[in-house]
């Protein structure tokens, strides 16, 4: 994943200058005997004698047996150093340097330094490294390789001018599977100036500088590709990497329960997917984390019930619980549990957190304890619950989070089944206070709807590669955190903003975020950390409906083409003589026969549609008296729309 192109030809003139080396050097473990690699860029080495010297810096926090090499730039432009070629298969970091011994101040602000960035094309190089760095024309660049580990061995290297492309698969994409909620990858590999573009699916390449949010993917298997460009130079072999969306719930079973000594049982517990989480519950206790089995002593007689159920590798949580009755028929006596709040561990109070203590007895029952903790009494926030029943009597801790120099209160919970809860009582930590080399984080007012939190930060590092600003969320009825969104976070030691979002929440619930700043360089090391307790409002009533449209306006028939049958009394006095007209549309027609004044026969007709409307008339009363003895009649014909309208008329003469 390196561009081997030239910038602006300058690798080829130098290749065919003489004097110059071409051989590929062997690095040293003396900084100051460090060979100078060659135009062909290559460097090799084995650090398994390798030994730290007076003041040699670290590439990153905790590598040692460095060897070092030299390098000349040819040109003014982008280079990468990486150890990507065959056998480089044990942990390393690489850092490249300016300057001439350790102690002077340039050689240690040049560094720019990477461990274990898995971008490299050879499947073998397992803990290789790479850095891409800005080089001037002829400044002369120091290239330390070192283990990140205790592990050592041989590696091969290669200097070249263009980017390196490189996708972090994160925390979130465990065993390669995501959940329903948008995975989110944050990009690159210190690629000053260079633009990023992705493929999600093979699809077209579309710029993703910030990172890349993957919404609406289907369940089923998917892919990511992405490559940098840098002064028009594309990288020719995208970073690749893929996962699997499964939105498919495990599903938990209990089996098997088995009573041994009185008061003691033991659950065994089972789901149909690998790598899951098990959350237990005794008696109605809150659930809480636990393993493929759990055992209690010294339970109260009667009846227990236990219940299990489990999330997956993608966070899809089991919907329905198992759960298994048993009955403890002899034991101790019972009694209420017992917590009493402890002062906090002392060794283990940072910048951001301590730990928090408390005793614990149970006196046969079943209690999830907790701690509430916050700036004041009131607390509001509270950690995770640990499950504990029967015959216990242990001392238990967990982290609590807050701002540098803060006073926290704090109180240990326990909680039975049936709704009893008992307080062991306040006390007091001092979070501690942060130093000017501490890397900074910050959080603007978190912004939420019914379904979504949006978290505004600001975060800085410096003298690692990049990292990564993370929300972590509890949503309500979940027992445990995972990551909803991140952020990538450059490591030039400027402050960087963006916004965290949390998705798939309910409307009108409580939601724990902690919003953190990790390093990315191979310790997983957490800069800074803020918890945040937010509520999603209520979902708005949607407005009724608007009303349909008025159907509309029915069309108005016209009539026309009045015709008659034959004019022969005896067809009329039998009410066999028709009339008709042609409607235009859906119509119901009136037909009238008048001498004067008189009606003499009359006829309806409807058609529901356009066409010949046809009446027979039927003789009135008065029209069968007006015929009467008569051999000839000459009759008025009028034919009229029933609801009104223009008339056609007709003169007829009946014989």
């Amino acid at each position: 994943m390196r561009l081997r192109t030239a910038l602006g030809g300058a690798l080829a003139i130098l290749l065919m200058t003489p004097g110059l080396a071409a051989a590929d050097v062997v690095a040293t473990n003396t900084f100051a005997l460090a060979p100078l690699v060659g135009v062909d860029g290559k460097f090799h080495g084995d650090n398994s004698a390798a030994t730290r010297q007076t003041d040699e810096p670290n590439n990153v926090a905790g590598d040692d047996f460095s060897v070092w090499v030299r390098w000349k730039a040819p040109a003014t432009g982008v280079y990468t150093v990486d150890l990507c070629g065959g056998g480089t298969a044990f942990g390393t970091s690489l850092g490249v340097y300016r300057g001439d011994d350790f102690t002077t101040l340039p050689f240690q602000r040049s560094r720019r330094a990477n461990d274990d960035f898995a971008f490299c094309e050879n499947a073998a190089s397992v803990g290789s490294s790479a850095v891409t760095f800005n080089a001037t024309a002829n400044e002369e660049y120091k290239i330390s390789v070192a283990s990140s580990g205790m592990d050592k061995g041989t590696f091969a290297g290669t200097i070249a001018p263009g980017p390196n492309t490189g996708v972090y698969t994160l925390a979130s994409f465990q065993d390669n599977r995501v959940g329903a909620r948008n995975p989110v990858l944050p990009l690159g590999a210190g690629i000053d100036g260079a633009t990023i573009a992705c493929s999600v699916d093979d699809a077209a390449y579309a710029a993703c500088d910030d990172g890349l949010e993957l919404t609406g993917l289907a369940s089923g298997p998917h892919t990511v590709r992405a490559r940098a460009t840098l002064g028009g130079v594309t990288d020719p072999t995208p970073a690749f990497t893929a996962f699997t969306v499964d939105t498919t719930a495990p599903d938990t079973t209990i089996t098997g329960l088995t009573q041994g000594a009185p008061g003691n049982a033991h659950a065994l517990f089972a789901a149909n997917e690998g790598n899951v989480q098990l959350y237990c519950s005794l008696d109605g206790t809150a659930e809480t984390s636990c393993g493929n089995s759990e055992e209690w002593d010294g339970l109260c007689p009667g009846g227990h019930t236990v219940t299990v159920r489990s999330s997956d590798q993608a966070f899809n949580f089991d919907p329905t619980a198992a759960t298994r009755a048993f009955t403890t028929p002899a034991g101790p006596d019972c009694g209420n549990p017992f917590v009493g709040t402890l002062s906090a561990d002392p060794a283990n109070t940072t910048t951001f957190s301590a730990f928090a203590r408390a005793n614990v007895v149970t006196n046969g029952r079943a209690a999830a304890v907790s701690f509430q903790y916050g700036p004041t009494v009131t607390y509001g926030r509270e950690t995770t619950a640990t499950l504990y029943a029967g015959d216990v009597n242990t001392q238990t801790r967990e982290q609590l989070f807050g701002e540098p120099g803060q006073v926290v209160h704090y109180r240990a919970i326990a909680r039975t089944g049936d709704g009893l809860v008992f307080d062991g009582g306040d006390s007091t930590v001092v979070i501690g206070a942060a130093t000017a080399a501490t890397p900074e984080l910050s959080n603007g007012t978190p912004v939420a709807t019914p379904t979504t939190i949006d978290v505004p930060f600001t975060g800085s590092l410096a003298g690692t590669l990049d990292g990564v600003a993370v929300v972590y969320a509890r949503p309500a009825g979940q027992p445990e955190m995972h990551v909803a969104d991140l952020r990538r976070v450059p490591s030039d030691g400027d402050p960087h903003s963006g916004t965290l979002r949390v998705t798939g929440l309910q409307p009108d619930t409580d939601t724990f975020l902690l919003v953190a700043l990790t390093s990315l360089d191979g310790t997983g090391r957490v800069a800074a950390q803020f918890p945040l307790l937010v509520h999603t409002p209520k979902a708005p009533v949607p407005p009724p409906p608007p009303p349909p449209p008025p159907p509309p306006p029915a069309a108005t028939a016209s009539i026309s083409k009045l015709k008659t049958g034959k004019a022969k009394l005896s067809r009329l006095r039998k009410g066999k003589w028709t009339a008709s007209v042609t409607c235009s549309a859906a119509c119901s027609v009136k037909f009238t026969l008048k001498k004067r004044k008189t009606k003499i026969a009359k006829g309806t007709k409807s058609r529901a549609s356009a066409g010949t409307a046809t009446a027979k008339l039927k003789l009135t009363k008065q029209g069968k008296k007006k015929l009467r003895g008569k051999t000839s009649i000459k009759l008025k014909l009028t034919a009229q729309r029933t609801d009104g309208g223009p008339k056609l008329t007709k003169t007829v003469r009946f014989k």
